[in-house]
């Protein structure tokens, strides 16, 4: 599906199907057009979502009718994750959920995603869930890129590869004069496997810590600077996902790229507001790149799909009609504000 294309900084291209057609006309093109994850509501809000970029596209939904898409305008992105916690304890049956008299199917926590541009967006979220006493599984339970002798290998890498973070790297190392001895030692190696080299790397700092076999591990990459660009984008992409399928009696929490491949009956997609999503990096945004990504969150739920906002609103959110739409301002939200 070329409009699950989100991963140009590793090199693909959304246009392959086009140059192929182009390379070799006479190719018999099978278009797969029925999808059997998600419901029409889901499938007419991604289709809308994705409807500016170029390229025909067509999605049969095979399952009958289900929840209108949801869109919670909040007050601030504290209370977005509020709006989530509360929603997802009244999903399971917690809450006030029977006192309302409401008839609606209930979910076990392992079926619900929250999904977000970066994992510093998601942060927000899996305080509000802790609080809420909802197990969580996220990125911040692998924490291995916070240990010092993570943080400082990636300042190193990222100093002599394109010269940003030298100061960090300089005072990891304990001053220039060891960085610039390193630097002469490593830089030749910058094109062999980033395992390689950081196997090398740990022989030569005398660092034996699971928190660093963790960045080997996760160093499955063709070179260096790869490896590094993919730690440094909105979410690391899926680097930091944990190993494994996440226990069923856990909410998870992962980026739009780390999402991808993924799907779950009930999704939130928090943050869906301007320079987030598209991300503003103070670099030229791609904003069809971004746009996909929209498009891969809103096609991960199979049954239920909700979006949150809180400011000025993603500007990808205007092409999509038949939004549900509600404020979101709970009578115990400034209490609660005060307790975080």
């Amino acid at each position: 599906d070329p409009d699950q294309s989100i991963y140009a900084f590793r090199g693909a291209a959304s246009d392959c199907f086009q140059k192929l057609r182009e390379d070799y006309p006479d190719t018999l093109t099978v278009r797969l057009v029925e999808s059997y994850r998600s419901t029409p509501q889901v499938l007419q809000c991604a289709l809308q979502a994705i409807s500016a970029n170029e390229g025909e596209r067509a999605l049969l939904p095979v399952k009958r009718d289900g929840a209108a898409v949801r869109l919670a305008e909040c007050v601030s992105a504290l209370s977005e994750g509020i709006f989530i916690a509360k929603e997802i304890a009244r999903m399971a049956g917690g809450l006030d959920m029977l006192g309302k008299g409401r008839e609606e199917k209930l979910h076990s926590f392992g079926e619900i995603a929250v999904l977000a541009r970066t994992h510093r967006a998601l942060r927000t979220v899996e305080q509000c869930l802790r609080k809420e006493g909802i197990p969580c599984l996220s990125a911040s339970d692998q924490s291995f890129l916070e240990a010092a002798e993570v943080s400082g290998t990636l300042s190193f890498f990222g100093a002599i590869c394109d010269g940003k973070e030298t100061a960090q790297a300089e005072e990891f190392l304990g001053g220039r004069s060891a960085f610039l001895r390193a630097k002469e030692k490593f830089q030749p190696t910058l094109r062999s496997r980033p395992r390689k080299i950081l196997a090398e790397w740990q022989a030569y700092m005398h660092i034996e810590t699971a928190a660093f076999r963790e960045l080997v591990d996760a160093a499955r990459y063709a070179d260096m600077p790869e490896f590094l660009e993919a730690m440094r984008m909105g979410g690391e992409g899926d680097v930091l996902l944990p190993n494994g399928n996440p226990a069923d009696g856990a909410v998870r929490l992962a980026t739009l790229h780390g999402a991808k491949g993924l799907e779950f009956p009930v999704v939130f997609l928090y943050g869906i507001n301007d320079k987030l999503l598209p991300l503003a990096t103070g670099e030229e945004t791609d904003t069809e790149e971004e746009r996909r990504l929209f498009y891969v969150g809103i096609t991960r739920a199979k049954e239920e799909l909700i979006l949150t906002t809180s400011g000025e609103p993603s500007p990808f959110l205007s092409a999509i009609a038949g939004l549900k739409r509600e404020r979101s301002v709970p009578k115990t939200e400034y209490r609660q504000l005060a307790l975080f």
